[in-house]
């Protein structure tokens, strides 16, 4: 019998919050800290990177050689689940063709 099973939409989910690194996620807690007022907190994308970053070689987690674009082909900013499921609401607000702004992510205390 085959012991490889199918993965379901729960497991699949859980899996991929699991593959985002701590420097990440203690990069946006830092933000979250600091800029917390009224319920809500607007943090740039390239915050989080430049931060995490920061953090993933002081304490030696960023992988050797690891480049801005990991963060996106390694889906390291797709963190919404896992502050969503703490009682965030998270919008990443991203321009589209005709636009040019930076992405930013809304950080709203769920109600």
């Amino acid at each position: 019998m085959n012991d490889v099973q199918p993965l379901s939409p729960a497991e699949a989910r859980k899996q991929k919050i699991n593959t985002i690194p701590s420097f990440v996620v203690e990069a946006i807690n830092q933000l979250l800290r600091q800029r917390f007022i009224a319920n809500s907190v607007v943090i740039k994308q390239q915050e989080i990177i430049e931060l995490a970053e920061k953090i993933g070689r002081q304490d030696e987690t960023l992988p050797l050689g690891a480049t801005r674009q990991a963060f996106f082909s390694q889906g390291w900013l797709n963190f919404e689940p896992l502050y969503s499921d703490i009682g965030w609401t998270v919008i990443c607000t991203q321009p589209d063709y005709t636009e040019s702004y930076d992405p930013y992510f809304t950080f709203e205390e769920k109600k």
